[in-house]
């Protein structure tokens, strides 16, 4: 459903101190839960989030062309752990953000010893790619794991015999020890979270009989201030709020097939630098986070009209969704920007939603859905980053 957050997004890479006190809370209530950490270190790590980039900056500056991944443990405290390449005596460092504090102090550990690089892995996703859907016909996603330093796929399908024997077919194919491929068979496909439903009336029609429904996002502007609203582009041209009736048309989008999925729309509402974290409580957008800053092992937390306010793990970054068309073959969602979400919550009409991080650093669009072909559960979400908005000529309404 389209809640028509009528408003934007999330919070600054530089501080947490401009969230409400509430936010702040929500969220640490979130992280506490979701670690299993007290909600002091909680606070502490959302802190650490919101203010590392320029940490991360000089880490990716100083081992250049060395880094076989980076991610970060959250219990049981908030650290970054950065994988070298090559010979080098492991480190523990500790650098203080935000503030000259010592409880801002951020602990970085640096282990040597890897065998690839993180850019030579990456390199590598689509040959993956390619080489497991030659054997398989449902593979879902595809990703470089920066904790074990495996290349990891993911195909829709049972564990029998057969697909055994395939399984081993294409690890003998592969036979790169320095860069393993971990396959696994799962019950879930990735689709677009959006519902549709006979004759309900909800946000927008896709025929005379059948609504969908989706959340917007944040608040976008172009180069001359002209000011929208965003939602994924898979979700309806024209729809209405379901909270207040409020009117929104459609203005043009970037689909799928041209490796996005981003809409944007007018509306005579004032559309500002707020989004909604409930139904009626909204935060104040801050800053964003792009591709390059999110790590593996990141709290970032959604808002959606199916599931509403709950938080995940990102668990892949820049991973290939290489699902096809059946008849003309086609890539259904090119491009290798995808951000997963190791959740429990998402569901459909959540499309188009705001994901956000550190309570109102803004981290992208919600997209798709990792659900259960049987019980329509959810085994995480995939969203569109900030930059894919940025590189078209937008910017976040601050």
């Amino acid at each position: 459903m389209k809640k028509i957050l009528a408003l934007s997004l999330l919070v600054s890479s530089t501080s947490i101190f401009g969230a409400s006190t509430e936010g702040i809370e929500q969220d640490s209530r979130s992280y506490s839960l979701l670690h299993g950490v007290s909600s002091a270190e909680a606070k502490r790590a959302l802190f650490l989030e919101a203010n590392r980039d320029s940490v991360l900056d000089d880490i990716e500056k100083e081992f250049k062309g060395r880094i076989a991944g980076i991610y970060i443990e959250n219990s049981p405290t908030y650290k970054i752990i950065v994988r070298v390449k090559g010979h080098g005596v492991n480190q523990k460092r500790s650098n203080i953000v935000g503030n000259v504090s010592e409880k801002n102090s951020l602990p970085i550990e640096i282990v040597y010893g890897n065998f690839e690089t993180r850019e030579i892995a990456k390199g590598q996703l689509d040959k993956a790619a390619k080489l497991v859907g030659k054997f398989f016909s449902k593979v879902q996603t595809v990703g470089y794991d920066e904790k074990s330093g495996n290349i990891y796929v993911r195909v829709n399908g049972s564990q029998t015999a057969e697909n055994q024997k395939k399984l081993d077919q294409v690890k003998a194919a592969w036979n790169n020890p320095n860069l393993p491929l971990e396959i696994s068979l799962v019950n879930w496909s990735v689709k677009p979270l959006v519902d549709a439903n006979g004759g309900t009336f909800v946000a927008g029609p896709i025929s005379p009989t059948r609504y969908a429904d989706c959340t917007t996002g944040f608040g976008i502007k172009n180069a001359s201030g002209t000011k929208y609203m965003s939602t994924a582009a898979h979700c309806p041209d024209n729809f209405n709020s379901k909270l207040d009736g409020t009117q929104y048309t459609f203005v043009g989008e970037i689909p799928f097939a041209q490796s996005n999925d981003l809409q944007w729309n007018s509306t005579t509402a004032n559309i500002t630098n707020k989004f909604y974290v409930g139904p009626t409580t909204t935060r104040t957008l801050t800053g964003r986070r792009t591709l390059a800053a999110t790590k593996v092992g990141d709290s970032v937390c959604h808002y959606g009209n199916a599931t509403g306010y709950s938080c995940g793990t990102v668990r892949g970054v820049g991973v290939i969704v290489p699902e096809y068309h059946p008849v003309t073959g086609a890539p259904l969602f090119p491009g290798n920007f995808w951000v997963d979400v190791n959740t429990s919550t998402c569901g459909g009409s959540d499309s188009g939603g705001p994901v956000f991080t550190a309570a109102t650093i803004a981290s992208g669009i919600l997209s798709l859905g990792a659900i259960d072909n049987s019980t329509n559960a959810c085994h995480g979400y995939y969203y569109v980053p900030t930059d894919k908005i940025y590189e078209n000529g937008f910017s976040f309404v601050y």
